[in-house]
């Protein structure tokens, strides 16, 4: 007697792989691997999202990230730069937007070519007075008493 085969359950990805997200600002943020620095790039990336919005209430997540194309990351950088802000900070930011980029490429949802035109940005540069040295006060106190003895004082030529 025959007894039929039972069919071997069929193997199931867990809950959480089943439906995985395909929004390259989660992706993004999900890679990263601390709290604080996904605390730090979704702030970067909600505000490249008002930047290119205009409303104030908007995030980052949802936005179509792959639609940028060079000529608007390049308008991005710019108006960032123009808020009055560190280079090193818009230069942050410019790191949250191209590696949302890079997630929309890995996610398909951009062309190689498109990703790496878009994301091609130079960095904001920026120049540092060189460090100096601390001066002790009885230094300071002795250049000013030099200029106190001098018959001009410390005034500039005229």
């Amino acid at each position: 007697m025959d007894v039929p085969a039972v069919p071997a359950a069929e193997p199931r990805l867990p809950a959480i792989a089943e439906a995985p997200a395909t929004d390259p600002y989660h992706v993004y943020l999900d890679s990263l691997a601390s709290a604080e620095s996904r605390r730090t790039m979704r702030g970067c990336l909600d505000r490249i999202a008002r930047v290119l919005t205009g409303d104030e209430a908007v995030t980052g997540a949802g936005m179509p990230w792959h639609l940028l194309r060079y000529e608007h990351t390049v308008r991005i950088r710019t108006v960032l730069t123009e808020q009055g802000w560190s280079p090193a900070y818009v230069n942050k930011h410019l790191v949250a937007l191209r590696r949302v980029l890079k997630e929309a490429w890995r996610l398909g949802q951009i062309s190689a070519e498109e990703y790496a035109r878009a994301a091609d940005l130079a960095p904001v540069t920026h120049t540092r007075l060189p460090t100096g040295q601390h001066v002790p006060p009885e230094v300071v106190g002795a250049a000013l008493s030099a200029c106190d003895d001098s018959p001009r004082g410390c005034a500039t030529p005229r």
